[in-house]
């Protein structure tokens, strides 16, 4: 006989069955079936069970964002815990210094799952675009700043320039300036003998100044020059450049721009081209450059003023069939007309043209020395020797400015 378990159903109908008690085996048998069932049945259940979990973790997880926002909250949560976010943002600015850019965005990864990312994360993730090669992305990224972080606003601003600028973008990049002077623009009660400019002022005026000298476009660079020369802010270079606008100035201290693509800055190469007396250059680019160019009333006034150079009226009665919007406030325009008025034996008409441009620019010497001249000839002499002396004063100052920037 078989040993088993006292109680076991299965054990107990063997035996009853041994001893030919067949009544009480069938019972036996019987009981064990059920138990057998029921083991079953609460295996089934079992698997049932976990192939459910199993099916509901596989669904859409785009249908149910609880794990992506836990996942969220623990990302936050841990970044809290290791790191401040002053000291996140301290250590991304010395790793940007040390052109690490790599463990820069690694500092500031956590900052940008925060729900408000705050203005300076802002602007060093865009520096760390920049320093990847990304300007636009990264000018892109501080103009998400709001105009009411002023301080934030302002910083941002003086570094879209530089990467539009780097980018070619001059009409941008000037924009980007002028809107920080008018968001530093001092309060209309604000008394203009007490109140000093705001340094970011200060330096808004002295980008646009290089900027603008370094396109060639002297003269709207020269009320920004007179506001640092006003406020006892001006250096010498750009002291040096308020001489004499007539003339290129080119701020070595800036990048030099490249002109392969034939940009707006190629302006200041032609007019280059002029100072050292190589028309012949000067003209080759002017024309290219106007050709490219139509609108751009600076490009189009020197060329006039080209022509003037070469007393070429037949090129000079062409150029003037076709001029560009605001030309009107270049003096290089009035030259080129009062040149032409001279070659036309229109001298009375020369004189109002000539007094137009150094109305726009008082340190245009050529248009006070033709204006003499055409003077001279209408027998106006007192008129012609204070033009003639004029001419010699700014022609005197230049020759004297000229040996202090060497």
């Amino acid at each position: 006989m078989e040993a088993g378990p006292i109680g076991d159903p299965l054990f107990m109908a063997r035996f009853a069955q041994s001893q030919g008690q067949h009544k009480q085996a069938a019972r036996a048998f019987y009981e064990s079936l059920q138990q057998s069932w029921m083991r079953s049945m609460r295996f089934i259940c079992l698997i049932i069970g976990m192939m459910c979990v199993m099916l509901n973790g596989c669904s859409d997880s785009s249908a149910d964002p609880t794990v992506a926002e836990l996942l969220r909250q623990q990302q936050v949560k841990e970044s809290v815990q290791k790191k401040s976010a002053e000291e996140r943002i301290a250590a991304a600015r010395k790793l940007l210094d040390d052109d690490n850019v790599v463990a820069a965005r690694a500092e500031l990864r956590p900052l940008l799952i925060a729900g408000s990312i705050r203005p300076e994360v802002i602007i060093l993730t865009a520096q760390c675009d920049a320093a990847d090669g990304n300007l636009l992305d990264a000018a892109k990224m501080v103009d998400t700043i709001s105009p009411n972080e002023t301080d934030f606003r302002s910083e941002a601003l003086f570094l879209k320039a530089t990467w539009l600028r780097d980018l070619q973008d001059y009409k941008s990049a000037e924009e980007a300036l002028l809107e920080v002077l008018e968001l530093r623009k001092q309060p209309s009660n604000a008394s203009s003998n007490t109140a000093e400019p705001h340094p970011d002022t200060i330096r808004a005026h002295r980008n646009l100044a290089s900027l603008l000298n370094n396109l060639g476009r002297r003269v709207a660079a020269a009320p920004h020059l007179r506001f640092l020369a006003t406020c006892g802010a001006i250096q010498k270079k750009e002291l040096l450049a308020m001489v004499s606008f007539g003339d290129p100035f080119i701020d070595p201290s800036a990048p030099k721009p490249h002109f392969d693509a034939l940009p707006l800055s190629a302006l200041a190469l032609a007019k280059n081209h002029r100072y050292e007396r190589d028309l012949p250059s000067a003209l080759a680019l002017i024309e290219r450059l106007a050709n490219k160019y139509p609108d751009s009333a600076p490009i189009v006034a020197f060329q006039g003023r080209v022509y003037a150079d070469l007393l070429d009226v037949t090129k000079l009665r062409s150029w003037a069939t076709r001029l560009a919007p605001g030309i009107e406030c270049e003096p290089e325009y009035w030259f080129a007309r009062g040149i032409a008025a001279i070659q036309e034996s229109e001298h009375r008409d020369a004189v109002g043209l000539f007094l137009e441009a150094v109305t726009l620019d008082p340190t245009d010497r050529f248009s006070y020395l033709e204006m003499s001249r055409s003077l001279t000839i209408l027998n106006m002499p007192d008129a012609a020797q204070k033009a003639t002396e004029r001419f010699k004063l700014l022609d005197e100052t230049v020759r004297i400015s000229a040996k202090f920037s060497r």
